[in-house]
């Protein structure tokens, strides 16, 4: 596969954190702008690479049944998700045909991005949308973090935060069986969200979990009893697949590693030191797991939300010393930051005010990246 390390002197990266792209969510008059941006970027002969970096997709909130093994559920949410949102898919192939890449960094959310069945799905979606000649290969998806440039690394972040950490972020494209499970932060929120489609109450990372639920019962008054409940079936439902991932683990982890060093041509080395700085998931710390409920039900505040922004500055200054990176892209928190050498997305869909949506717009020169935050109302 040819990276985008053979480039031009100078390359534009557009990216994107956290759509959290769901049948049946209202159409979202922002991506509708910036999708006219993108054409009008076509028709000028500009080649941009788009790179989704993770929770492009919410394939959790798209099955209330827990983790699909054959991707069979994240299949048929991307059949409503093309039949609502094809200008989605139109956009990503003018992009293609201006020999521009677009890639997929699994989040959280869309795990299911690591499987082929699902990758092959995405790239038939997108060759529908014209006749011109496109490298379909060109569309480029990752489970763990994106390297396009010496001086430029992309990564989702949910490695950093224990609530929403996997075993391992390469345990999905393993072909040697194992059982998964979505993180138990993710699984709180798919149980809640996908009835009332009310990401924005839960997704505030600084909310302590006593005012979460006054803020239901004031939200939801009659109705507030059967939201606990779905916070309740949702813990209760994981922690059977959580047991089963934790007996039958992924036994060809290095193999996983030394393959993806390979395709996406990194020191293997990296991808060991940067594996060592993952958190360990909650689920699977029995200590761990007790101070997260004492934090939750016992202290006056969550500092969790605080505590990760932190993490994933400090984790940023880390890989930029693995690396040799200048600039490192996070997302997942849903709260944006630009700092020297780190700069987070942000979601572009929460909260949902229209000044708010952004993304990184990421010009590099001659291995040098400026960034700039772009909002949509600039379009």
């Amino acid at each position: 596969m040819t990276d985008v390390k053979e480039h031009c002197s100078t390359e534009t990266y557009c990216i994107f954190g956290d759509l959290h792209l769901i049948p049946g969510r209202a159409e979202d008059p922002r991506l509708t702008r910036f999708f006219g941006e993108m054409e009008r970027r076509r028709d000028r002969g500009d080649r941009v690479h788009l790179i989704f970096n993770g929770d492009t997709f919410d394939f959790a909130m798209a099955t209330q049944k827990g983790f699909c093994p054959n991707g069979q559920h994240a299949n048929e949410a991307l059949e409503s998700i093309h039949k609502q949102f094809p200008q989605f898919f139109r956009a990503l192939y003018g992009v293609l045909a201006r020999k521009g890449k677009v890639v997929f960094i699994a989040g959280n959310h869309d795990l299911e991005l690591g499987m082929s069945l699902v990758q092959d799905k995405i790239r038939w979606l997108i060759s529908q949308h014209g006749a011109g000649e496109i490298n379909i290969e060109d569309v480029v998806f990752s489970s763990w973090f994106y390297y396009p440039d010496p001086s430029l690394y992309i990564e989702h972040g949910h490695q950093y935060d224990a609530e929403n950490a996997v075993c391992h972020p390469l345990a999905m494209t393993s072909n040697s069986g194992g059982n998964h499970a979505y993180p138990i932060g993710t699984v709180l929120t798919w149980y809640f969200a996908a009835h009332f489609q009310d990401l924005e109450l839960i997704l505030n990372t600084n909310r302590h979990f006593w005012s979460q639920a006054v803020q239901i019962l004031l939200r939801y008054r009659l109705k507030a009893p059967y939201a606990y409940w779905l916070f309740v079936k949702g813990a209760l439902s994981c922690i059977g697949q959580m047991v089963k991932a934790s007996l039958s683990p992924v036994r060809d982890l290095e193999e996983l590693e030394l393959k993806f060093s390979s395709m996406f041509d990194v020191d293997p080395d990296w991808t060991r030191k940067i594996r060592l700085l993952m958190k360990k998931p909650t689920h699977l710390s029995f200590k761990s797991a007790l101070k997260r409920l004492y934090d939750l039900l016992l202290t006056a505040k969550d500092h969790r939300g605080d505590l990760l922004i932190d993490d994933l500055k400090r984790t940023a200054d880390r890989v930029r010393e693995i690396t040799g990176a200048r600039l490192v892209v996070f997302s997942h928190l849903h709260t944006t930051c630009e700092e020297d050498g780190y700069a987070n997305t942000g979601s572009f869909s929460y909260p949902s005010a229209n000044n708010k949506a952004s993304f990184l717009e990421v010009v590099i020169r001659d291995n040098l990246p400026s960034v700039n935050r772009r909002f949509i109302t600039e379009f």
